[in-house]
């Protein structure tokens, strides 16, 4: 509850004085500013220059999973290199916001590499959303900053070899190897690849339906607020049941609610932050459908944070007076 009141109030704060240019613009300066530094120590890690930066505990659990100093999940590295993506591209493409670009793509070249060195699935897919939406209704620019990512992030692997085959060594491990049929990618077979990719995801929530049908007096109201007393053990990694079972449908209503009034914001100038605004609630929507990443699970709770961050980036530019 500390972290979800502290978020809140956060998110308000930056919807307030973002409006102010000159604090906006530092704003993203800074942000910039951290993203390229937190992709360095992820980097320097992988070559090892930098240990595990956690307890020997999460070291145990986590497998020594390098993530810099974030969550050793890997869906926290995987979804924060995605929401960064996400800002810096649509602050470098809104012409009418004057931020430095040539550090921005920078930033989002290696967060690109970092995201893919993360091996989480889920922001492979979120990262897929977000491109389809924004190549389909802004596809000029869209392909303009593709085409300077692209061949940054060719830069990156051509002259450092070792994140070339770091980045193949995971994609083999967390996805080639998982396939049980290569023919499941020719026929599109979404049910097979779901179980082969899911990590049991399946099997965890169909036990959780099984066991919310002999409790259905939760259904209406929850069990309470982060409370798995009834349901121990692993989560069903699905956002929506998640809610179901802590809050009811009525909690999950007003979650979904919450979420899809990010997609009836009107932007009238700065229409290019509103496409990325909604690409990346649609692409959350999706994949919340396989993690709760927008909530306040210990080994998640900061992406929450970092999602109403990039909202309040995205959002505030419709407040200036003039144009930026």
């Amino acid at each position: 509850m500390y972290h979800l009141f502290v978020f809140s109030t956060a998110y308000l704060f930056f919807l307030v004085f973002l409006r102010e240019k000159k604090f906006y613009k530092q704003i993203v300066t800074f942000f910039i500013g951290l993203v390229i530094f937190e992709n360095a120590i992820v980097l320097l890690q992988n070559f090892g220059f930098i240990d595990f930066l956690w307890g020997e505990i999460d070291r145990r659990d986590y497998l020594g999973f390098l993530s810099g100093t974030l969550g050793p999940n890997k869906i926290v590295l995987g979804l924060t290199m995605f929401l960064s993506i996400a800002a810096l591209l649509a602050l470098s493409l809104e012409k009418r916001i004057k931020i430095n670009r040539t550090l921005a793509f920078i930033a989002i070249s290696l967060s690109v590499v970092n995201l893919l060195i993360s091996g989480s699935r889920t922001s492979y897919l979120a990262l897929g959303i977000l491109l389809a939406i924004v190549l389909l209704f802004k596809p000029g620019k869209m392909l303009v900053s593709l085409g300077v990512s692209l061949v940054l992030l060719f830069g990156i692997t051509f002259f450092v070899p070792e994140i070339r085959n770091k980045i193949v060594e995971v994609y083999q491990y967390r996805i080639e190897s998982r396939i049980s049929n290569k023919e499941q990618l020719r026929d599109s077979n979404v049910t097979e690849l779901y179980e082969d990719l899911g990590a049991g995801r399946k099997e965890l929530q169909t036990r959780f339906l099984l066991s919310l049908k002999d409790n259905l007096y939760v259904v209406p109201f929850g069990a309470g607020f982060n409370n798995r007393m009834l349901f121990p053990g692993n989560s069903p990694h699905n956002m929506y049941l998640t809610l179901i079972n802590e809050v009811g449908l009525v909690g999950l209503f007003f979650y979904v609610i919450w979420l899809l009034g990010y997609l009836f914001i009107n932007f009238k100038t700065y229409k290019t932050l509103g496409v990325f605004l909604k690409a990346v609630v649609l692409a959350m929507m999706v994949t919340l459908l396989f993690g709760e990443h927008l909530y306040i699970f210990r080994p998640v709770f900061a992406l929450l944070g970092l999602f109403l961050f990039v909202v309040a980036l995205l959002i505030s530019p419709r407040y200036f007076k003039y144009g930026f």
